[in-house]
């Protein structure tokens, strides 16, 4: 019988909703390092998806693992 996987970091677990907050957090003029901790997002990260501008692109969850080439 298969085991279940636990996972072994904290990497990555934030959401979506998480990173909006955080974003419209900055705008109201908090600092990116300051809204990283607040909603537990990474402050590189919360750099990152505010220079892409694109909502679509920019709230998306959290992009782990290595690129799939073959489709």
């Amino acid at each position: 019988m298969p085991r279940k996987y636990q996972r072994k970091t904290n990497i990555g677990n934030w959401t979506a909703d998480q990173l909006l907050q955080a974003i419209s957090a900055v705008k109201r003029g908090i600092a990116i390092r300051e809204a990283g901790r607040e909603y537990g997002i990474p402050e590189a990260t919360v750099r990152k998806r505010m220079k892409l501008g694109d909502a679509e692109e920019s709230t998306k969850g959290p992009n782990m693992g290595k690129i799939s080439y073959f489709f």
